[in-house]
This record gives structure tokens, C-alpha cells and sequence, in this order.
């Protein structure tokens, strides 16, 4: 077995060697934007614009680490139901930057495939369906799924009118019907703020695992945090072995550890914002230090 490389070595090793162990599927849902936009002095009439431009800038940095599917949430239920003055009102016009000149320019420019998922079901953007359309060439390209979900149960209902006249046998078949090409399952999930998973962020049938990481930066992954969450979720989290009678000497051994394990999830206020609590690095025996 190839002993696999450290954190550090990782970080900085070629591109090629990330790729090699990339996850092809990623579900990711950038979070905090606002947050993130005001922090940067940005103004909400510049809003839309700032925010597209930086995540397409971290979906180019997904791509060339080896990912070849990246879903990606925009706009959920939640948004609709704000109530924040001047900003319900605008999230379809919005919605629409991730068709104009600026963007479009990036998708030609890279190859990628981008589409909209549940497009029968948002006549709002009928136009920026319509233009993206021009980026749908070749299915082995780059792809960008955009989700917009402005009803909770709206991915339910899509694959359900989807399926309801069809009968897959499997399924890749499922995936092939609903998606128009066979994805591969997503491995990987990166999100922002509290850790919860929402039903309406994941794209039907197309995780059955996801390792999941949740990033407390108003911003967007930089190169390294991307390599370091690879990294996790390649080398880190897999743990499970057939044979598991030796697994409790270390238990054992590492007694304190697991005694006052902490619980992942609790945090506390941050102003108007939960925040993570800390969780102290664990003394470990001799022979893991």
C-alpha cells in the first residue's frame, strides 16, 4: 500500500498529484455572502456582481484541482421569505448575472457545461436558461449545476415528474433520465455555517456519502483550504477497515480521548450569528504524537 503523503506535503505538491485523488462530484454551497461582501466594503447595488464573479473564481479553482461536476445552491426558500428591504424584490434579477457578458465570457473561455436544474419550474428565468444553453456542448466537459429552489420540496417533485412516466432499471439509468448523462455520486460536500444538511441543497440521487466540511469564513475557499479539505476527505476520514479486532487497544490506549470526547456541532453566538465552539487538539499517546 502507498504510504499516503502528509498535510504538508500535500499543500504544496503539484497540481496533478490532487487531481489524481480529487473527488469528480461536489455539492457546494457557498454561504455568508453578504457577509463576506461587507466586509469588503461592498455596497448591496454591487452585490450581485462581486459575489458571481468570486464564486466562479473558486468553481475555476474546483475544476482545476480535478473536479469535473460542481452542484451549487443560489437561492433557496429561505431567501424568499426575507423581508430585508431591497433584497427579496431583486434575488431573480440577481439570479440572472450567471448569464451575462462577464460570466458567459468565463464559461466559453474555460469549456465548461453549465445548466439549471428544475428549469421548467422557474419561468423567471427563462432568458438566462435560454443563453446558457450556448455552453452545452460536449457532456465529458467541465459542468456547473446551478440549483435555484425557491420551494423546499421543488428537487422532490422534479424527480418525481421526471421518473413518473419512466421505468430505470439501476441507477445509472435513474441518474441518465434525470440529469442527461451519468454523474458520478458526489463524495464531497463544502458548505458555510452551521452544520446542517437541507434537503432542497442536494441534487436528487446523486450522493450517497458525503464527506462534509463547513467553512466559518464570510468568504469563498481559497487554494489551500480547498487542498486541505481534499486532503480530509481522501486520507483522513477513511477509516473503516473489514478486520477491526485490533481497533480497541487504541481505544484503550487513548483513553482520555474518547472520555472527554466533545460534541461537534455545539457553538454559540457571534452578534446575530452562531459560531462553532472550539474543540481543543486531544492528547494522544506516544506512538500517534
Amino acid at each position: 500500500m502507498t504510504t499516503p503523503p502528509t498535510l504538508e506535503e500535500f499543500l504544496t505538491a503539484p497540481i496533478e498529484q490532487v487531481q489524481k485523488v480529487a473527488p469528480q462530484t461536489v455539492i457546494y454551497q457557498p454561504g455568508g455572502t453578504r457577509r463576506g461582501a461587507a466586509l469588503a466594503g461592498m455596497p448591496m447595488s454591487s452585490y450581485a456582481d462581486w459575489t458571481t464573479e468570486r464564486m466562479l473564481h473558486v468553481t475555476d479553482i474546483l475544476f482545476q484541482h480535478g473536479i469535473r461536476h460542481v452542484f451549487t445552491t443560489l437561492l433557496g426558500p429561505k431567501n424568499f421569505q426575507e423581508v430585508t428591504p431591497e433584497y427579496r424584490e431583486h434575488l431573480w434579477e440577481w439570479a440572472g448575472f450567471v448569464a451575462n457578458d462577464q460570466s458567459m465570457d468565463m464559461y466559453r473561455k474555460r469549456g465548461w457545461r453549465v445548466r439549471i436544474l428544475y428549469e421548467q419550474y422557474l419561468p423567471e428565468l427563462s432568458k438566462t436558461v435560454e443563453r446558457l444553453r450556448e455552453t452545452l456542448s460536449a457532456p465529458d466537459q467541465h459542468t456547473l449545476w446551478y440549483m435555484f429552489t425557491p420551494e423546499r420540496f421543488l428537487p422532490i417533485r422534479w424527480m418525481m415528474d421526471t421518473l413518473k412516466h419512466s421505468s430505470p432499471q439501476n441507477i445509472d439509468e435513474t441518474i441518465q433520465l434525470l440529469y442527461g448523462q451519468v454523474v458520478p455520486l458526489a463524495t464531497l460536500c463544502l458548505s458555510h455555517g452551521k452544520p446542517i444538511l437541507l434537503s432542497e441543497f442536494l441534487p436528487p440521487l446523486i450522493y450517497e456519502v458525503l464527506n462534509c466540511f463547513w467553512t466559518q469564513k464570510p468568504h469563498y475557499l481559497d487554494e489551500q483550504e480547498l487542498r486541505a479539505v481534499i486532503y480530509d476527505c481522501v486520507y483522513m476520514r477513511k477509516t473503516w477497515i473489514k478486520d477491526k479486532s485490533e481497533r480497541a487497544k487504541h481505544v484503550t490506549r487513548d483513553r482520555e480521548v474518547w472520555e472527554n470526547a466533545p460534541i461537534v456541532g455545539l457553538g454559540r453566538r457571534v452578534g446575530p450569528f452562531w459560531y462553532p465552539a472550539t474543540i481543543p487538539e486531544p492528547p494522544l499517546s506516544d506512538d500517534e504524537t
